[in-house]
């Protein structure tokens, strides 16, 4: 792969990590954190049919497809431009060629409806059109035996803290010495 395009799905990426981080906070007053907002939207935990690398693959390369306007397989600044500025045309409603706060509130709504979509999709492992308690909880399957340092069944507020603040721990099957 060439330079250019692995800088330019760089900042593909960078611009899809932007995006998500705006969306959890247009979503925050509805979900108490981001961890219940990346389970409930079926995203971020690496479980399910388009979880993890994978799913970070396929949104890059749909985010890239989207904005290789003349399809050679690469993507120029200027055909990022022209996506964008295709994109506020399409929800300039009044034709002013600006986004008034409710323009702007359809497009995040288009992309957020999106996302939700993907989400049940991740979440849907069957795909039979319906989220079942098992595939529901699945996400977070584990989860308090894979943080739980000391082993004694339950996460405690300094292990959270300890978790959060990034810190390097050894899991708790490794040998500590």
């Amino acid at each position: 792969m060439k330079r250019s395009t692995k800088y330019v799905l760089g900042m593909v990426a960078g611009g899809i990590g932007l995006a998500s981080i705006s969306a959890a906070v247009v979503a925050k007053d509805r979900f108490e954190s981001r961890n219940e907002f990346m389970v409930a939207s079926g995203g971020g935990m690496g479980h399910g049919k388009y979880g993890g690398r994978e799913g970070m693959m396929k949104s890059m390369t749909k985010l890239f497809e989207d904005h290789d306007v003349n399809k050679d397989g690469a993507v120029t600044q200027d055909e990022v431009d022209t996506t964008r500025k295709s994109t506020l045309m399409k929800y300039d409603v009044d034709k002013n060629r600006t986004l008034s706060k409710a323009e702007y509130q359809n497009y995040w709504t288009d992309l957020m409806e999106a996302r939700v979509t993907r989400g049940f999709e991740r979440l849907d492992d069957d795909d039979n059109g319906q989220i079942s308690a098992d595939e529901f909880v699945k996400p977070l399957s584990g989860i308090i035996d894979r943080h739980d340092e000391n082993s004694d069944g339950s996460i405690d507020k300094e292990e959270l803290e300890e978790h959060m603040k990034g810190k390097k721990r050894w899991h708790r099957d490794h040998d500590k010495s």
